[in-house]
């Protein structure tokens, strides 16, 4: 009796300590990559871009990086707190894809954020009237 005791208390221990079924979320999420779905309310499908383009915000290193339909962008980011965003200038590399309108317009929009939103799913970008400016969602591997 005393052992079977012993051994549900021991198979307790074990499963309740396992980790494996457990799924695992980053929480800073700040360090996911954020794929773009909309630009000022318009779906990005909508476009014309080489690649969809991307977005990741490092909290840490105070940078971000990603890509805005065409090159590749990075910079620093001014403010990053727990509502407020501000990003400080973009550098990118400069290939032509052709129609660059879109690319610009996203650098553009990107230097006016103030606010953001985001959650597991979703990162909300916003001018200082709270106005969406840019919506993402996490890219899923």
């Amino acid at each position: 009796m005393n052992s079977r005791i012993g051994l549900f208390l021991i198979c307790a221990i074990i499963f309740t300590s396992c980790n494996c079924t457990k799924k695992k979320v980053n929480k800073d999420i700040t360090l996911d990559i954020w794929k773009l779905q909309t630009i000022a309310g318009k779906n990005i499908a909508t476009f014309k871009v080489a690649q969809h383009p991307i977005l990741t915000l490092d909290k840490e290193k105070m940078q971000f990086y990603g890509n805005n339909g065409c090159n590749s962008i990075f910079g620093k980011l001014k403010t990053y707190t727990k509502n407020r965003l501000e990003i400080g200038a973009i550098n990118s590399t400069r290939i032509s894809c052709g129609n660059m309108e879109t690319p610009y317009k996203i650098e553009s929009l990107l230097k006016k954020v103030s606010f953001y939103e985001m959650n597991t799913e979703k990162l909300i970008l916003k001018d200082t009237n709270k106005t969406i400016l840019l919506t993402f969602s996490l890219k899923k591997e």
